[in-house]
């Protein structure tokens, strides 16, 4: 199991990660990561995963609360409550 805050650490510096969501949720484990850009695909999650979205199909204005809605519980172990992601530079 790996703890969120370990990989946070490991991996801010590398790809430019920033947390937006606050410390609450770091010390929660995944065992696996999940590239999921399809709210279709979320029936194959099973549970322990770090689930991991570009945004590249958001087509619609509420895509990310409807992600975060497939994702609900038991299938999440954290609830990012973002407000707004920053545009790209």
């Amino acid at each position: 199991m790996i703890q969120l805050q370990d990989f946070y650490r490991e991996a801010k510096g590398r790809y430019g990660l920033r947390l937006l969501t606050g410390t609450a949720g770091l010390t929660h484990e995944f065992t696996w990561v999940h590239l999921c850009e399809d709210i279709g695909n979320v029936s194959f999650l099973r549970g322990g995963e770090l689930v991991i979205t570009t945004g590249l199909s958001a087509l619609r204005e509420h895509w990310l609360e409807d992600f975060r809605g497939a994702l609900a519980p038991p299938r999440r172990c954290a609830d990012p409550q973002h407000r707004q992601v920053p545009a790209r530079k």
